[in-house]
């Protein structure tokens, strides 16, 4: 494959990056090679993917100080799952997670205290629900919190980790009934989801993140299944004013749509 002028440019930083990944850096430096790796988002995802699976080949061993690299593995990996599944190539989506969910949680055992890694495994193991039977869905649903409320101990900051808890919030709050008997048989007692802890979860991503339409279309959901259908409107408006980038974007748009005929 082709890779873009920046694409390549980025690898031979990386690569070059590799042997001397084990020396010490300055605190700026650090963040200057996190911000690199980041920019890969930017990408198309499967060269993206190639070129940061590329960079930890080159890698002489890994060591705490990969653990990003392999969170922006993950990270694109889930990009490329998304690319996949809205081309209807399920069975390669589905292998894409697996490979993200691994680096992810290969990513957290280097570092523990990365952030990133945390959010990765969150992210990771939400893709990944889409593709098992209810049961593992609900074990599931454990693992997204802990991992979510995790990233946000380590960086309070992070729109996504929000994002995450508050549709974790409105997912267990909506739970049909035939779910919720079926966890409480094989689990016990499930947790409880709050209407009101998912939309102050989501308006606070929305507000860290405000060009971000999936922010606004669980926001606007939530606040509907609280009852609260004029607050939503603004939301789901927002959404359609916001581009489209990519296949979550393009849901957005599709709920927003279909949201504001009723």
């Amino acid at each position: 494959m082709l890779r873009s002028a920046s694409s390549r440019a980025l690898l031979r930083c990386l690569i070059a990056g590799a042997a001397l990944a084990h020396l010490p850096m300055s605190e700026a430096q650090e963040e200057g090679g996190i911000d690199a790796l980041r920019k890969l988002r930017t990408e198309p995802p499967q060269e993206a993917v190639e070129t940061l699976e590329q960079a930890k080949a080159a890698l002489p061993r890994l060591t705490a100080k990969d653990s990003q690299l392999l969170s922006e593995l993950s990270f694109n990996q889930i990009r490329l799952s998304d690319e996949q599944r809205a081309k209807k190539r399920k069975a390669e989506a589905e292998a894409s997670v697996r490979q993200a969910l691994a680096a992810a949680e290969e990513a957290a055992k280097l570092d523990e205290r990365n952030a990133d890694a945390h959010l990765a495994l969150a992210v990771a193991y939400g893709k990944l629900a889409g593709y098992v039977d209810s049961r593992t869905k609900l074990k599931y649903s454990t693992i997204i919190r802990r991992e979510a409320e995790r990233t946000l101990e380590l960086n309070p900051g992070e729109d996504l980790a929000h994002h995450i808890l508050g549709r974790w919030h409105y997912g267990i709050a909506t739970l049909n009934p035939m779910m919720r008997a079926m966890g409480s048989a094989l689990f016990g007692k499930l947790p409880q989801g709050d209407l009101n802890q998912a939309i102050a979860h989501l308006e606070t991503a929305a507000k860290i993140k405000p060009d971000y339409a999936p922010h606004h279309r669980w926001l606007a959901a939530a606040l509907e299944a609280a009852g609260r259908k004029e607050e939503a409107r603004p939301h789901w408006e927002t959404v359609l004013r916001l581009p489209v980038h990519d296949p979550e974007d393009r849901r957005a748009h599709t709920a927003a749509r279909k949201a504001l005929r009723k």
